[in-house]
C-alpha cells in the first residue's frame, strides 16, 4: 500500500517561498525528486511582487528541453489578489530524480510557493 506524505519543496527553507533570480534557463531550482521510486504530486504558486507591470513565468518540468518549459502570465496587480496557483496536481515519477525549476522575465519580482504530496 502506498504512503503519503505532504513535503515543503526540496529547495525550499522550512516551507517559505523562493525567490526566482534567474532569467534565462536553467532556472531556480525549486524541487528535486529523489533518487527513488516515488511519485511526487507538485503544488505550485506564484506572486508577483510588483503591481505596475506583468512577467512571464516559465517552469521547466523534468527538464530544460523546449518540451518540458511551460509558460504563465502574471499580469499586473498580483500583488493585491494574492498567491496564484500555476500546477495544480501534476505527477513527477522518477527512479533517477527530476526537477522542477523556473524562472521570469525580472529578477528577484516573482516568489514560488506550494507543497509535495509524496507517494512512495
Amino acid at each position: 500500500m502506498a504512503v503519503a506524505s505532504k513535503l515543503a519543496f526540496s529547495e525550499s527553507s522550512n516551507g517559505r517561498l523562493i525567490r526566482l533570480e534567474d532569467i534565462t534557463t536553467p532556472g531556480t531550482l525549486i524541487h528535486l525528486t529523489p533518487t527513488t521510486n516515488v511519485k511526487d504530486i507538485i503544488h505550485l504558486y506564484a506572486q508577483l511582487l510588483v503591481t505596475a507591470t506583468s512577467r512571464t513565468l516559465s517552469v521547466e518540468w523534468g527538464g530544460t528541453a523546449t518540451l518540458d518549459i511551460m509558460t504563465f502570465s502574471l499580469g499586473s496587480g498580483t500583488l493585491a489578489t494574492g498567491m496564484l496557483k500555476i500546477i495544480d496536481g501534476f505527477p513527477l515519477t522518477t527512479v533517477s530524480g527530476l526537477t522542477v525549476r523556473a524562472f521570469a522575465t525580472a529578477s528577484d519580482e516573482v516568489f514560488i510557493g506550494g507543497y509535495v504530496n509524496r507517494f512512495t
